[in-house]
């Protein structure tokens, strides 16, 4: 199996709008191509950080998906609306595999 984990900072004062947004990027790949995506946001620690994680069968299945991205224009459109959410440069992948 294979997890990615996405964690991005939201700014100040805009941690509810970002975790609405991520639960829609969430809910528009669940529902277009069947994975589970999972939204968090932290409690302690570092607050303001809202995170994603999705599990893959292997990493083909994790490539395949991002390939499709690439042409998901409504994927992009709402991702767009995150441009004054997020801190730029805090968005970070974790790319793990189970062993």
């Amino acid at each position: 199996m294979v997890r990615l984990q996405r964690v991005a900072r939201a700014k100040g004062g805009k941690i509810m709008e970002a975790v609405q947004l991520a639960k829609e990027v969430a809910g528009h790949l669940n529902a277009k191509y069947g994975v589970t995506i999972q939204v968090y946001a932290e409690l302690f620690g570092e607050v303001n950080r809202v995170f994603w994680d999705v599990d893959f069968k292997d990493l083909a299945a994790f490539e395949a998906l991002n390939a499709q991205l690439l042409a998901d224009q409504a994927y992009w459109g709402i991702v767009r609306q995150g441009v004054d959410l997020f801190i730029e440069g805090s968005l970070h992948d974790t790319v793990m595999m189970s062993t």
